[in-house]
């Protein structure tokens, strides 16, 4: 199909759709920034706790959280995969997909580097790590 056998009226009508589509995405996409929102929050409380009560296990809140939170995520999506039908990919869908695998590498760079140092030398850069996708993911 062409880009002139559009009426005004169809153009307007697969706008809509297009935008209900991401909007509906990003709903279905709320489980996940809920789950991870709260693993941080709790292991940062954790952490901090832990640090103040000057525990030597302070990064275990992260160590046991983190993990659980990425079983949950993926039988969460492989679920959820199993039940969606298949649909179109879209910009936003993509541009989210490229935030969160820089995220993931980011973030295991700074682990593994972590391990060299000391965790406690790049909390701030985890915590600026998760900021950084939130962010932009708000944004989009």
């Amino acid at each position: 199909m062409d880009d002139n056998s559009f009426s005004p009226e169809q153009s307007i009508q697969l706008i809509n759709k297009m935008i209900t589509e991401v909007k509906q995405s990003l709903k279905d996409d709320g489980f996940f920034f809920l789950l991870w929102g709260w693993l941080v929050f709790v292991s940062a409380m954790a952490n901090y706790v832990l640090l103040k009560m000057e525990s030597e296990y302070a990064f275990y809140s992260w160590a046991i959280l983190m993990p659980l939170g990425g079983i949950v995520s993926t039988i969460y999506g492989f679920a959820r995969m199993k039940k969606q039908k298949k649909r179109a990919k879209t910009f936003i869908d993509r541009a989210m997909a490229y935030v969160w695998i820089a995220f993931g590498v980011s973030l295991f760079i700074v682990l593994f580097s972590g391990s060299k140092v000391g965790f406690e030398k790049i909390y701030p850069f985890i915590i600026m790590i998760y900021g950084i996708g939130t962010f932009i993911t708000g944004g989009i």
